[in-house]
């Protein structure tokens, strides 16, 4: 009797609905805010100056926004790991907060900085993403755990996130369980191979300098004979005639010198399934990759990065969004869909940082009571560690894609400039850029973007994508 009441009453209240009242349509009129990298160490919300507010309206504006979050949240309540990702980078739990006033509800957590303070440290990171209500993928429990996706619920569509990270110190590495042992707690890593080509002179100089170390020889005395199938132990050795791992790369005897890579197949094909099931769960699927690696100048795009790219918009992805190099990238349009290889930094605040373990003042021979500020002058006079000077780690854009009636619509690219000519306590927050920085990054971005196709241009100040294009 309970049964029938229910189901009449259902019926009932079904037929009262007005038509304006229906479910909305997938992908009706959605949009999309994505930013790149985000080390965020100071307070937002105490700002005012117009190009600030106006980039939080344009992200509170977006049915949705992401961002790569590069440094764990804590209150130091655990030790730092012997190894990081570069430095040891840390904010307070309450970033997670002014990250979602900003408009941030969508974070990866897949990068080099993961497990900086360890495995404490990455689920305090989540357990801070968690009360902020920020949905985040990228780390977990075990490799299953970390890869999953994870949605978002907005009024305009169901979003899919998955994430992962191709740059990696080897312990972040999550990994699975099998009956014996409990699964290894970590991050979604994307494997890949990066291989150099040297002509025949060269290749050779090379196998004679290694020869000569003795490094194709065993502490027993014994000359390693060439093998066509090493395992995954040997950091140098012989693959055969024209191929050689030396000290954990690979060589090939080649025509000219060049690097390659391709990406591991068995993760490619993991990913593939993870978002080909995630496309059947959600309205928009969003793939998140975080990449250092290049095969030539820091602004290229890797071979393996790519590829990964492409099998994920095949499988059924409706957006890659790559950051890692901390400088933008090229923008691709594969098949009818885009791929930001990488969208440079968003908040770059790693000047800030309240403490920094003995093991990174050392890194520049430092003392650990020479104090932050200190150190930060230090890297910043350092020929290799200094970042002052490189103008493209302060700027970058928000990408915003729109869809309607279930179809890419718009890509808008909105510049923004971290202000590298402020100081310290400043730069590294990001504010709209003015319009005369703003069309010199967009023609910038718009030269890397045209070797895949691509092709934007500057309008009423911002960049917009020609989605005719494309492959």
């Amino acid at each position: 009797m309970k049964s029938s009441l229910r189901s009449l009453l259902a019926l009932t209240l079904a037929l009262a609905v007005p038509v304006s009242a229906q479910h909305r349509a997938p992908l009706e009129n959605t949009s999309l805010a994505l930013t790149g990298d985000s080390i965020i160490t100071r307070s937002l919300q105490a700002y005012d100056e117009p190009g600030f507010l106006g980039l939080v309206e344009l992200l509170r504006g977006a049915d949705a926004a992401f961002t790569n979050l590069e440094l764990n949240l804590h209150d130091h309540e655990m030790p730092p790991a012997a190894q990081s990702g570069g430095i040891h980078l840390r904010g307070s739990p309450a970033m997670a907060d002014e990250l979602a006033w900003m408009g941030i509800d969508l974070a990866s957590t897949a990068n080099n900085h993961a497990l900086d303070w360890g495995e404490d440290g990455m689920f305090a990171t989540q357990r801070a993403l968690d009360a902020a209500g920020i949905v985040y993928a990228g780390t977990g429990a075990s490799e299953r755990i970390a890869r999953e996706p994870r949605f978002l619920e907005t009024r305009a569509a169901r979003i899919a996130l998955i994430a992962t990270t191709a740059t990696y110190p080897a312990f972040m590495r999550a990994g699975s369980a099998l009956e014996d042992h409990l699964p290894r707690p970590g991050v979604s890593t994307l494997r890949h191979q990066v291989w150099h080509e040297l002509d025949s002179p060269r290749f050779e100089a090379l196998r004679e300098t290694a020869e000569s170390l003795g490094l194709f020889t065993t502490q027993d005395g014994r000359r390693l004979e060439p093998v066509n199938r090493p395992g995954g132990f040997e950091p140098t050795v012989l693959l055969g005639e024209d191929r050689l791992r030396l000290l954990g790369r690979e060589f090939r005897r080649g025509d000219q010198p060049r690097t390659g890579s391709t990406a591991h197949p068995g993760d490619v094909a993991a990913f593939a399934r993870l978002v080909a099931d995630a496309r059947r769960q959600a309205d928009l699927v969003v793939v998140s990759v975080h990449a250092h690696e290049t095969d030539g100048l820091r602004h290229e795009v890797p071979a393996f990065l790519r590829e990964f790219a492409h099998a994920m918009i095949d499988a059924g992805a409706d957006v890659v969004v790559g950051h890692g190099p901390h400088v933008l990238r090229g923008i691709e349009l594969y098949r009818g869909r885009p791929v930001f290889y990488s969208l440079g930094n968003f908040i770059f605040q790693n000047e800030t940082t309240q403490r920094l373990p003995a093991d990174t003042f050392a890194l520049l021979g430092l003392d650990d009571v020479t104090g932050v500020g200190a150190f930060n002058d230090a890297r910043g006079e350092h020929p290799l560690y200094s970042f002052r000077d490189k103008r493209g780690y302060w700027e970058s854009v928000v990408a915003l894609p729109v869809w309607r009636d279930g179809r890419l619509a718009a890509i808008e690219l909105h510049p923004i400039s971290l202000g590298p000519e402020q100081p310290r306590s400043v730069r590294g927050r990001p504010l709209l850029a003015t319009a005369e920085d703003g069309r010199r990054i967009i023609e910038e971005l718009a030269e890397l973007s045209a070797a895949f196709g691509t092709q934007l241009r500057w309008q009423r100040g911002r960049g917009v994508i020609d989605l005719s294009g494309g492959t």
